[in-house]
């Protein structure tokens, strides 16, 4: 995913009151992202989507390449980004018009059920047909691409980045607390250092610097070629690898942000929160039975789900981790590596409690995992 590896917080005269916007951004996309996770494997399950278009499942081989990979990016957006810049554009452009239709596609589904219009059928050629709801919503996605791009608005930016991120946490998945708690504590020192090192041996900060860059606007230079006016369009675009805020929301500068999370800094305890919200389910499940896609809408309206299960307490320790990281920004004025707070408050409280209730192996290999090996259980297909 472009921009996973851009996970820092960046304070230029950062005022209190911007920290609101950014907290409460975060947590509500960790929060959605696995939501709409656990919902695409209810689709998977219930052969709404072929399996082939499933998730993919990150191995304890593949996941520690991801620190590498994520170093050998930020090296590249470093010293060759005037050289890529155009590409990471064409990239992100595909990539964030497919991230808008896969997490807004839950709310085209309850429009379509209260307006049976959306599902008139609408045809392209002699054998292919579309929902009209389907094509709205992918215009949709291609106009607000689009506009981001002309006016390089901060509002689109985070629009952009959000649905990115929300598909990432869907679409790039661990399948157990041992896969998860080696790939995070490898990023714990991935970001330690290239926040807090790096400047000592490149001369400068790269993750900030790699963070800070600005695109030129292709299409800028494809009027200026055509001796077309390009005034009233944006000249540099903050690429959506980056939640961007204002510093302050009593005197904004949109020309001047003063606070940048990376999408890194969700996506990645997103992957643990989505896992953990997917055991609790497939726990919740086995006690319960019926289908997962039944299991999943009882839970939400379960309060003894909620109070034991493990995905809301680590979205509190994401909201506490997020909120130390904020805070010490705020305070020395500093670019943090948001994972240094975010690792240990999440993984930290899923950890103990499994301890506390001797589910630790059980939670460690995964509970589908475990209840196949241990109880010869396997997750049961639904029924609906």
């Amino acid at each position: 995913m472009p921009g996973i590896q851009i996970d820092q917080l960046t304070m230029d005269e950062l005022e209190v009151d911007a920290a609101g916007p950014v907290w409460s951004t975060a947590v509500g996309t960790v929060a959605a992202g696995a939501h709409r996770a656990l919902r695409h494997d209810v689709e998977i399950h219930q052969g709404c989507i072929p399996h082939g278009e499933g998730a993919i499942t990150l191995d304890s081989r593949q996941a520690p390449a991801i620190p590498l990979l994520s170093s050998c990016s930020l090296l590249a957006l470093f010293y060759f980004f005037h050289a890529i810049q155009f590409l990471l554009i064409l990239l992100l452009c595909i990539a964030s018009a497919v991230g808008i239709t896969f997490a807004a596609h839950p709310l085209l589904k309850l429009l379509t059920t209260a307006k049976p219009v959306l599902r008139r059928r609408l045809l392209l050629c002699s054998r292919w047909h579309v929902q009209l709801g389907d094509a709205l919503l992918a215009g949709f996605s291609g106009i607000s691409v689009l506009s981001w791009m002309l006016t390089g608005s901060m509002v689109l930016n985070n629009l952009l980045g959000i649905c990115l991120c929300i598909s990432f946490i869907s679409f790039v998945r661990l399948p157990s607390l041992k896969v998860t708690t080696y790939l995070l504590s490898a990023l714990f020192v991935y970001d330690i250092f290239w926040v807090f090192f790096s400047e000592g041996l490149f001369g400068k900060n790269v993750m900030v610097e790699a963070a800070t860059k600005q695109a030129e606007n292709p299409a800028v230079l494809v009027l200026d070629a055509l001796h077309m006016p390009s005034a009233g369009l944006a000249q540099n675009l903050d690429l959506p690898v980056k939640l961007v805020f204002p510093g302050s929301l009593l005197d904004w500068d949109p020309l001047k942000p003063g606070l940048m999370l990376g999408l890194g800094d969700m996506a990645l305890p997103g992957m643990l929160i989505a896992l953990l919200y997917s055991e609790d389910v497939f726990k919740w499940q086995q006690q319960c039975g019926g289908s997962l896609g039944t299991a999943a809408k009882l839970s939400l309206k379960s309060r003894d789900f909620w109070i034991r299960s493990y995905v809301l307490l680590s979205i509190c320790g994401y909201t506490l981790g997020m909120f130390l990281a904020l805070g010490i920004g705020t305070v020395f004025q500093a670019a943090q590596p948001a994972l240094l707070y975010l690792v240990p408050c999440t993984l930290s409280p899923a950890l103990v409690r499994a301890a506390r209730r001797k589910e630790l192996k059980e939670l460690w290999e995964g509970w589908e995992n475990a209840g196949a090996e241990g109880n010869k259980t396997v997750r049961k297909e639904p029924d609906v």
